[in-house]
């Protein structure tokens, strides 16, 4: 993911930077946590040795689902996303970015 330095602000500490290892067919919790108020969230995954991919956007506390991945934005200044059900093709770097008012964003990382 590529944004202008004056646009990107990095978390000090991201509790979120973890490796999970889990079996198939179990069901995952993905979660990322952020301090301001968010104006949107956006969740991306990378394949090994591939490009981050755009996978979903929230504008406001609601839900949606892609395929088989579930987010919801909470603005008391927290979102949870869940993989219902994991396959081996889920097996990725997953991050999150948030857009605040003030055109920052903070990325966080997951890896599963």
């Amino acid at each position: 993911i590529h944004l202008p330095k004056d646009e990107l602000e990095i978390l000090k500490h991201i509790k979120e930077h973890q490796f999970l290892s889990i079996k198939e067919g179990d069901s995952i919790h993905l979660k990322c946590s952020y301090l301001e108020a968010a104006t949107n969230l956006q969740w991306y995954k990378q394949y090994p040795g591939g490009q981050p991919e755009f996978m979903i956007i929230l504008y406001s506390s609601n839900t949606e689902t892609k395929d088989n991945f579930e987010m919801t934005l909470n603005t008391n200044n927290k979102t949870t996303s869940f993989l219902k059900t994991t396959q081996l093709k889920d097996s990725a770097v997953y991050f999150c970015a948030i857009r605040h008012s003030g055109r920052k964003t903070l990325p966080g990382c997951l890896q599963r």
